[in-house]
């Protein structure tokens, strides 16, 4: 894609960030997968362990699963994004139709730009805030060892060596500052779970707003057709090039939705659980400034992602409709009874709306967006009522 046409190939943000570990589906070493994956997969154990080791103390258990799911969440990601077919054929796809462009005049170029520069700009201060919120949430319990004397032995609290993510230690640190050290550094890997879990949000929000931006061009191709410049066996072939990419885009559209469903159930069950918990654990924490800071940051960025898979499964209903809309409002008296007919068979063959779904189980749209909240906030009434 030409740089100045101001369409930015928004999946080189994505390649980078996971070429960090070989996360890339593209990419043709798995030595750095291998090893993340496994720390990930150790961790992952000694989290559970922790977990049967603090059944029965409620605080500690939500603290656990709320560490817990979001990692297991992403290493499932990682795994799917990493050797996905699907996925490996839709990127090839995506980055073809960026590099040649295919767009026939300014308008079209506008619209696609549209969604191309909101994909741009999230990807940019998405990845940056989430990094700095987990930055912010792993170098907490540090900031508060530090603060509170307890390093020099000046201070009171008893439990301040606290580890930013729940595991079972292998060595006693809860009253010796050299082995929580030890300790700290050990999940200073985890970091990069918030890097990779928010740049894979980002990689589906291209992918999907890539395929929104083709149906609003196609829309638009086809309230554009000039019929009077068409001679009669023109119109036929124009119709069928345009049904042509219109399959092509219904096609990416559900390999998408295929390659990726099963992830977003995952996400949308662990997401609903974790916001609740969230605030859960905010309604703990406001005595305690820098807790209710970290809470309140996690939790905004939890809605956020919750809100951006509705706002694309609504982006991707709403122009895959509008395609059938433009075959409606296409101008029929100036057609012969042929072409009216064609033209009839365009819309019945592609009238399906295409969603965005969680497993085949959930569609995402911004109505059900408010629902996810509803549910998320019964789940923080039945923790207080457990209390």
């Amino acid at each position: 894609m030409s740089e100045k046409d101001g369409v930015k190939d928004v999946l080189v943000l994505n390649e980078q960030i996971y070429s960090m570990c070989d996360v890339w589906p593209l990419s043709n070493s798995y030595k750095k997968f291998v090893m993340y994956a496994s720390y990930l997969f150790v961790h992952l154990v000694v989290m559970n362990m922790n977990l049967y080791d603090v059944i029965g103390d409620l605080t500690e258990t939500v603290k656990n699963i709320t560490d817990s799911a979001i990692m297991t969440t992403t290493f499932l990601m990682i795994f799917q994004i990493r050797f996905s077919k699907l996925i490996r054929d839709v990127i090839i796809t995506v980055k073809e139709e960026l590099a040649n462009g295919d767009f026939e005049n300014i308008n079209e170029l506008d619209l696609y730009l549209s969604y191309n520069k909101i994909s741009n700009k999230f990807g940019k201060y998405a990845i940056r805030g989430s990094f700095i919120t987990w930055l912010w949430w792993y170098t907490g319990p540090l900031l508060h060892v530090l603060l509170s004397g307890s390093v020099t032995g000046k201070g009171n609290d008893t439990n301040s060596y606290v580890l930013p993510f729940s595991a079972r230690a292998f060595v006693d640190y809860e009253d010796n500052f050299q082995n929580y050290m030890i300790m700290f550094v050990y999940q200073l890997p985890i970091m990069f779970v918030a890097l990779f879990h928010t740049n894979t949000v980002s990689f589906i929000f291209n992918l999907v707003l890539h395929v929104c931006a083709k149906f609003s061009i196609l829309s638009h191709r086809i309230q554009n057709i000039q019929v009077d410049s068409l001679s009669v066996n023109q119109f036929p072939s124009k119709i069928k090039e345009l049904v042509n990419k219109h399959l092509k885009l219904i096609l990416m559209a559900k390999t998408i939705n295929s390659a990726l469903d099963t992830i977003l159930l995952i996400e949308l069950i662990q997401t609903s659980i974790r916001m609740g918990v969230l605030v859960y654990m905010l309604s703990t924490e406001m005595g305690n400034f820098l807790n209710t800071l970290r809470c309140t940051l996690y939790i905004i960025a939890v809605t956020a992602i919750l809100y951006l898979y509705s706002y694309i499964g609504e982006c991707m209903a709403q122009e895959s409709t509008r395609v059938i809309d433009a075959y409606y409002d296409f101008n029929w008296l100036k057609l012969s009874i042929k072409d009216q007919k064609t033209l009839l068979l365009c819309m019945i063959a592609g009238r399906r709306t295409m969603y965005i779904t969680a497993g085949k189980v959930y569609i995402f749209s911004l109505f059900g967006f408010i629902g996810i909240l509803k549910t998320s906030f019964g789940f923080v009434s039945l923790l207080q009522a457990l209390v």
